[in-house]
């Protein structure tokens, strides 16, 4: 299933980084980030996101994560809805 593979993903990202330049989000928090994106908004496919931080991508992964689910009614076909986001 392709939510347990971008989940993999999310759980191969290192928590820090050795050489100290960059600050890693915890899966955690970037739950509870993502959290407060309000309902009607992730489940809006019109709806877009930037990642400005762009580190390890582990905050686009849990937000990818979550839009699996909340957008399984407007795009039904798991494939398609991967594409979208």
């Amino acid at each position: 299933m392709l939510s347990n593979k971008i989940a993999q993903q999310i759980e191969k990202i290192p928590y820090f980084d050795r050489s100290g330049a960059q600050s890693i989000t915890f899966v955690e928090d970037a739950r509870k980030i993502v959290a407060m994106i309000p309902v009607k908004d992730r489940r809006d496919p019109a709806t877009t996101y930037q990642d400005v931080g762009c580190g390890t991508g582990r905050d686009a992964l849990v937000l990818a994560e979550q839009l699996m689910k909340d957008l399984q009614h407007a795009i039904p076909d798991a494939q398609d809805r991967l594409w979208h986001i």
